[in-house]
């Protein structure tokens, strides 16, 4: 018996038959209607298939599934509706807080009854752009005098400016200050003189007082020195009272930021160390020779005066100075702006005090 030997390497075992047929149906559906008629379709029953299809449960899965993924959807639409909502309620919210700041604001920012007081701080520029105007700045570490159109002196401090009328109205005589400076006012009933700073209006007719708004952040101090002033606010709804100043070494300070006001009067302890045993009190001074006032400075600030080429024992002096916080420095620059003098600071530590014309290399 002759056997017929197989000369294939494997390609027609039944697995791979099925795999070939599977690719080859894959490859080309229409051949599954040249294998199987039209009948054979119909006659099929699936209940005689060996492995039922789980349709049940496949359907059960689809299901199931389809339940996932619309409760993902909708809790992904729900986020994002929330989050949508909470946007637009912290939108609101942050306006309403916008409205209500600015408000607060505009309430309490300081409405401004005179144009003068607008112009704090003072540009720093030699001239303002308005050619009415005149503006003086001190950028040294000395006083400096300026001279005002109608002949008041005003002792400009370090770091402070000053902005006035080159020619004042026949009204009044208005003045802008930013920093610290002393003010000798000419009298002039029919023209008041007003100075505007920090938020206040000191208004004088003639008279000697020192402003001040460098000394401490919103602090206005306006103190007196002779005569009487007269201070009130600059805004358009006033934040105080008027206040007045007769008493000389009266203060009065004005906070702009708290809009806080303390009337200061001379204390029993700074009278007593003002005076002198020759009873000049230099916290009153009323018209007294301005050579005993010399004298009284220099005991109490314990230092040596000279005086050269001028008689002061003619000049009689009014005024009052505060040896608790002003330095001799102060003291006799004020002294000297009111009575046309210079002083000079020495090497050894004393003072100089010489006519405003005579220049230091001629005193002997």
């Amino acid at each position: 018996m002759k056997v017929k030997k197989n000369s294939g390497t494997g390609k027609n075992r039944p697995a791979d038959n099925k795999d070939a047929i599977r690719k080859k149906i894959w490859e080309n559906p229409t051949v599954i209607s040249k294998l199987f008629s039209d009948q054979a379709w119909q006659d099929f029953k699936a209940d005689d298939t060996a492995h039922p299809i789980p349709g049940k449960d496949m359907l059960d899965h689809i299901h199931v599934e389809m339940d996932r993924q619309s409760t993902a959807r909708e809790l992904r639409v729900f986020r994002k509706q929330r989050t949508l909502k909470v946007i637009r309620y912290a939108s609101a919210a942050a306006a309403v807080l916008l409205v209500i700041s600015l408000s607060f604001w505009q309430f309490k920012r300081p409405n401004v009854a005179n144009p003068a007081a607008k112009f704090q701080p003072v540009e720093r520029t030699s001239e303002t752009r308005d050619p009415l105007w005149s503006v003086v700045n001190n950028d040294a570490e000395n006083i400096k005098t300026v001279k005002l159109p109608d002949g008041s002196t005003v002792g400009l401090y370090a770091q402070s400016s000053i902005r006035y009328q080159k020619a004042f109205t026949a009204a009044s005589r208005e003045v802008q200050l930013h920093g610290k400076a002393y003010f000798a006012v000419i009298q002039d009933p029919s023209r008041p003189f007003s100075v505007y700073a920090g938020g206040t209006k000191t208004t004088a007719l003639g008279t000697s007082f020192t402003i001040d708004t460098r000394a401490q952040a919103y602090k206005t101090t306006v103190k007196l020195h002779t005569g009487k002033v007269m201070v009130a606010s600059a805004n358009i709804n006033a934040v105080f009272n008027n206040v007045y100043l007769n008493q000389q070494g009266e203060s009065f300070m004005f906070d702009s930021h708290t809009n806080r006001t303390e009337l200061v009067k001379l204390s029993e302890k700074q009278t007593r160390k003002a005076m002198k045993a020759t009873n000049i009190r230099l916290s009153d001074i009323n018209n007294i020779p301005l050579n005993e006032v010399i004298g009284a400075l220099a005991d109490v600030y314990k230092v040596k005066i000279n005086i050269r080429k001028v008689s002061l024992a003619n000049i009689q002096y009014t005024g009052s100075i505060d040896v608790e916080s002003e330095t001799i420095q102060e003291a006799l620059t004020l002294i000297c702006l009111i009575n046309s003098l210079h002083y000079v600071a020495e090497k050894d530590g004393s003072y100089t005090i010489y006519p405003a014309t005579t220049n230091k290399s001629t005193i002997k």
